[in-house]
């Protein structure tokens, strides 16, 4: 996701526009979840450039309304509570066009059950990446060096990655019970799509 840049004269509009863009967002997810996971529990992601840190209005929301979990936040939340300290967020991750050094890109989670319901531990250990009482939870949120080959560098962001335990997930790949999905057409297509529109549309 890319929400707009807060360029104009109003900060409080701003925020509440890049809110009300993450709600879009959220929701095209619930509704591409829903017709892919075929009623099985699944995990949901909004992930990329917010132009705005994790106290802003649009990641608030996301966790607030729609039950999504920042995973840098829970990553170090794990290890506060472990007595090992730990960050609360990731640095500067993008040098914008002003020539602001900002921390603007995320990785937000939210593990839908079968029932539908977005939360399954508590909210406090919702809040620190735990999902269910089977493992499913954020094992860590890292910002990563840019490493690609040639002179070239294509992106003005640091990348960011999130890694989750998904044991039921797993257990099920195993066990050959998972459904098989049809992938989306390449990314080559000359399709032209609604920029919320997915690949699987229909």
């Amino acid at each position: 996701s890319h929400l707009s840049f807060p360029g104009g004269p109003c900060s409080i509009a701003n925020e509440r526009r890049q809110a009300y863009e993450a709600h879009i967002v959220a929701r095209a997810v619930a509704r591409e979840g829903r017709l892919l996971s075929l009623g099985e529990s699944h995990l949901e992601l909004i992930a990329g450039d917010f132009n705005s840190n994790s106290c802003a209005l649009a990641a608030q929301s996301l966790e607030q309304r729609h039950g999504f979990v920042n995973c840098m936040s829970a990553s170090a939340l794990q290890a506060l509570s472990a007595s090992i300290g730990g960050r609360t967020e990731l640095g500067v991750t993008h040098l914008n066009h002003l020539g602001q050094e900002v921390c603007v890109d995320h990785v937000m989670a939210r593990f839908i059950h079968q029932d539908g319901v977005s939360k399954g531990c508590g909210e406090a250990l919702q809040n620190m990446g735990y999902f269910d009482n089977g493992g499913t939870r954020v094992l860590n949120c890292r910002k990563r060096n840019i490493s690609l080959d040639g002179d070239k560098i294509l992106s003005d962001h640091r990348p960011v990655t999130a890694q989750f335990a998904w044991p039921a997930r797993s257990s099920a790949r195993r066990n050959g019970r998972t459904a098989t999905i049809q992938y989306p057409p390449s990314l080559d297509t000359n399709a032209t799509l609604h920029f919320l529109q997915s690949y699987w549309n229909t």
